[in-house]
């Protein structure tokens, strides 16, 4: 760039100041005399050379010289120019050679590696020091987040499992539920034991057998699991409400105490001997049959669809 003075004159500007001015940065002095390291022209206050990083310690003074010989020390520079000296401050005598200086005091979260910056919490190495602070700040928050995530998963579990048996239990009889999610308290071992016998009795009368019907399976776990827990069959009411809730018209239920197949067997034994039981359980106008078990108690279900 060039500018046209008050009188007359041209100034070519280029990067660091107008042409043959000192190479240093903002300073406008003429550069008169030749750096004979790196070549560069400085005026008389810049034109003493220091190692790279080394100029501030010297209240600006001299220039930072990229072609600085390693074999040359600082104290060498000083005595060659004398109005360095007044410059330094206490205690600095180190040469070129020497990793630390005063600028830069080693840091006390974060250490630099060759040309990496390392985490010390972690031992992690960053290509800058933002991200290795980052990592030490975030470390210890990362490390207690997942401890609380931990923490929170076992007490959910813990809970959960120690529900489970009441969640099973609830379940008993669910039309969305019942035969799907196995209850340990729907006993299906007596239940199965019992439909089978239940079948082959009306196959040897000649009535059609009953197919797995799974409304009117959860309606027999429902109305034995009411009467573990209340001692009680269901009433008319009970009974058509939940029967409605199961999609079955007109159901009939009979219950029974078994708490094992050979009781079950027995059981049925004796309605066969029992002519209007007998009778009910060979009815060929019935459609949907099913046995439920909940605990020790048992309910047989004969029903038609709507």
């Amino acid at each position: 760039m060039r500018i046209t003075t008050n009188t007359g004159g041209n100034i070519s500007f280029g990067v660091n100041g107008y042409e043959n001015s000192c190479k240093k940065t903002r300073c406008l002095k003429k550069g008169e005399i030749k750096c004979k390291y790196c070549g560069d022209k400085y005026c008389k206050e810049h034109i003493a050379p220091l190692p790279f990083m080394r100029r501030k310690p010297f209240g600006n003074k001299g220039h930072e010289c990229v072609k600085f010989p390693e074999n040359k020390s600082v104290d060498d520079i000083v005595k060659q120019y004398p109005y360095l000296e007044e410059e330094i401050k206490p205690n600095i005598e180190q040469s070129f050679k020497e990793k630390e200086s005063i600028e830069y005091e080693p840091l006390k979260e974060t250490k630099r590696r060759e040309d990496t910056w390392v985490c010390e919490k972690c031992e992690k190495e960053f290509k800058t020091k933002r991200e290795a602070e980052k990592c030490e700040k975030t470390h210890g928050k990362k490390f207690n987040g997942w401890i609380i995530a931990i923490v929170i998963i076992v007490i959910i579990g813990s809970i959960f499992y120690a529900h489970l048996p009441k969640i099973y239990y609830s379940l008993a009889g669910n039309p969305d539920f019942g035969g799907i999610i196995e209850n340990p308290l729907e006993n299906k071992e007596i239940s199965d034991y019992a439909f089978n016998l239940w079948n082959e009795y009306r196959f040897s009368k000649q009535t059609h057998s009953f197919d797995f019907n799974k409304e009117a399976y959860n309606l027999a776990v429902f109305a034995s699991k009411y009467y573990s827990e209340e001692r009680l069959t269901l009433t008319e009411t009970k009974l058509d409400i939940k029967a409605s809730e199961y999609d079955l018209f007109n159901p009939k239920i009979l219950y029974f105490t078994a708490t094992n197949t050979q009781e079950a067997k027995t059981q049925i034994e004796i309605w066969k001997q029992n002519e209007v039981i007998s009778n009910l359980l060979i009815d060929d106008s019935y459609f949907l049959g099913a046995i439920g078990c909940f605990k020790e108690t048992c309910a047989i279900v004969l029903s038609n669809d709507y």
